[in-house]
């Protein structure tokens, strides 16, 4: 879990709203694309009256449009955290609308098997009640009980928020990624950290927007799972455009099997490194390679 507190004392990055016209072709072929998937994930629903399995399968569902929706903002290189964020919701919205779909097709087709007479369009359009009420009635069983009637409406609004969420989720580790206008591309990023201090370390230079004051912190030797302040530098490495640095506290806890899990919270994001302070953290953590490439 993260959560994103930027002082107001310094310039962020801001994205410029652009994207590539190739967006929207890609977005056809990736709607077009979440209908196919949902095929073999409305089969398997139907064929595994599981409902634990039926949680797995739209989890899983949910990361591959996720994925494909992520994907999507990073190769059209969507600068416009609206555009990005209404094109997941697209791509999710299309993915459910498909799933339940070939759901109400499984019914059409057998119906149509049953009574010749009648057509698919005409048992589609005038059978839906009838397909929506069996749904709601038959419902899963758990432990010998069924769920059905409110139950099923409750797992399918949770089914529908599972993926929402993944598409959300994914499209926002890229769509708010600083990017070079100059060159046309995605920022590299170099990380570095300083083991041992905590948020009351830098809140008070970030609220300043003391950013020279941040990377010359001097680092702590502690012991055991000590907290650390994380520094990412945001930089192109084609052209000396503005680079940025974002600031995040991070501590560990271990669970119940005494695993190591690490917590991070955003205190500043993508802010404006000023010259100064730049050379200063090249200074102390080095350059990166090359290579080193977002």
């Amino acid at each position: 879990m993260s959560s994103t507190s930027t002082p107001v004392a310094v310039r962020c990055y801001r994205p410029s709203g652009r994207f590539k016209p190739t967006l929207w072709p890609w977005a056809a072929v990736a709607m077009v694309g979440a209908a196919l998937i949902t095929w073999p994930y409305e089969q398997l629903l139907f064929h595994i009256p599981f409902i634990y399995v039926n949680f797995l399968l739209v989890a899983a569902l949910g990361a591959v449009l996720g994925l494909v929706a992520g994907h999507l903002v990073k190769h059209a290189e969507m600068r416009s955290p609206q555009v990005a964020y209404a094109v997941g919701l697209l791509l999710a919205l299309t993915g459910l609308a498909t799933s339940y779909g070939w759901n109400l097709m499984r019914f059409v087709n057998r119906v149509v098997e049953l009574h010749p007479e009648l057509t698919r369009w005409q048992v589609a359009t005038e059978g839906f009640g009838v397909w929506l009420s069996g749904r709601v009635h038959a419902g899963w069983r758990l432990n010998g009980s069924n769920l059905n009637g409110p139950w099923v409406w409750f797992i399918w609004a949770s089914e529908a928020a599972a993926v929402l969420w993944c598409a959300w989720y994914f499209v926002k580790l890229e769509a708010h990624q600083p990017y070079c206008e100059r060159c046309q591309r995605w920022m590299s990023k170099q990380s570095a950290a300083l083991a041992g201090l905590e948020r009351s370390a830098v809140a008070p230079l970030l609220e300043r927007g003391d950013l020279l004051a941040v990377v010359t912190l001097n680092a702590e030797v502690l012991e055991g799972d000590a907290p650390a302040v994380a520094l990412q530098r945001a930089y192109c490495p084609g052209c000396s455009a503005e680079e940025y640095l974002t600031v995040s506290e991070v501590s560990y806890t271990r669970n119940r099997k005494n695993e190591l899990q690490e917590q991070r919270n955003t205190l500043a994001a993508s802010v404006v490194l000023p010259p100064e302070a730049r050379l200063k953290f090249l200074e102390r953590f080095g350059a990166p390679p090359q290579s080193a490439a977002r």
